[in-house]
């Protein structure tokens, strides 16, 4: 929760200062908000950290096999990269390239879930045969 306070904090003053930063410069405020975007997400990767341990600790104690939990993080991950990459995108003001990327990512998203579908339908088949 710290981490989460600390990064809206500094989110929200890089917005106040590329508002009037954009005004004299496009290009230097765009430099501000892609430069601010790489240090908050430095500063994120300890809850994603601590998200990945928890959930491994999960599969272990559920005595899962990793193909069944891998699925699920890849589609996080993804989900994550396409709302980074889209909110980019739209910032920059090319809202044409955002969309293909919520196709791709939507994309992606699907065939990382096709190994966890598949997983469960042979365990359905196991179940009834």
């Amino acid at each position: 929760m710290e981490t989460l306070v600390k990064v809206a904090a500094c989110a929200v003053t890089v917005a106040i200062l590329g508002t009037a930063v954009k005004t004299r410069s496009a290009e230097l405020a765009l430099a501000l908000a892609l430069g601010a975007c790489a240090v908050l997400a430095a500063a994120s990767l300890p809850l994603v950290r601590q998200a990945f341990s928890y959930l491994d600790e999960l599969r272990e104690t559920a005595a899962l096999a990793p193909s069944l939990v891998s699925p699920v993080i890849k589609v996080c991950a993804v989900s994550m990269l396409t709302q980074f990459a889209c909110a980019f995108c739209r910032e920059a003001g090319q809202a044409s390239a955002a969309k293909i990327v919520e196709l791709c990512g939507g994309a992606a998203a699907l065939c990382a879930m096709l190994p966890l579908m598949d997983a469960v339908l042979n365990m359905v088949r196991e179940m009834l045969w």
